[in-house]
């Protein structure tokens, strides 16, 4: 049984390890969301038996400037812990994000997903959701794509997708 509630302390041992980063430095990092002022978005922690299954920044003002212009809050750093991987952490995560996103007003909700391989998973299951382009191309380090410009392709390469909130999440299969 998965519950999704906010970032607590307790949290902060074990929320390292989900996201395959390594631990120096990043202690300090979810402290300093653990005390993020509530108007700069929250992060979801999704636990289960035998802790941290995965979590989900909600940033209530976009770094992606199209997203920060028209006020649409964006899903952000979201990580499912390998071993609870295709159980349904991320389609939770996501859906209590756009919960929230509505019980805010808002009528659209963004999400930023890379462009190689590793982010295979994670483009079909917000194609299957129901986030399609936001229309803008792909940014790296938030600057857009322009033609005949070399970039890299890394976790910097991103394009932007929204959902409209108003329509019903499609089911995940």
């Amino acid at each position: 049984m998965i519950e999704i509630g906010r970032l607590e302390e307790r949290d902060l041992g074990t929320i390292v390890a989900v996201g395959g980063d390594a631990e120096h430095g990043m202690q300090s990092f979810w402290r300093a969301l653990l005390e993020e002022p509530a108007n700069a978005g929250l992060v979801l922690v999704a636990r289960e038996s035998s802790g941290v299954a995965g979590y989900v920044r909600l940033k209530w003002r976009s770094q992606h400037r199209p997203f920060a212009e028209a006020g649409i809050p964006e899903i952000a750093d979201l990580r499912v812990a390998p071993r609870m991987l295709r159980r349904g952490v991320a389609t939770a995560l996501i859906a209590r994000c756009e919960r929230l996103a509505r019980e805010k007003g808002h009528g659209t909700i963004g999400i930023g997903v890379g462009l190689y391989g590793d982010y295979g998973p994670a483009q079909r299951l917000y194609f299957k959701l129901g986030y399609g382009p936001d229309g803008t191309g792909a940014t790296c380090r938030a600057v857009a794509v322009t033609p005949g410009k070399m970039v890299r392709v890394d976790d910097d390469l991103v394009l932007w997708l929204s959902r409209d909130l108003s329509k019903p999440q499609a089911a995940a299969v």
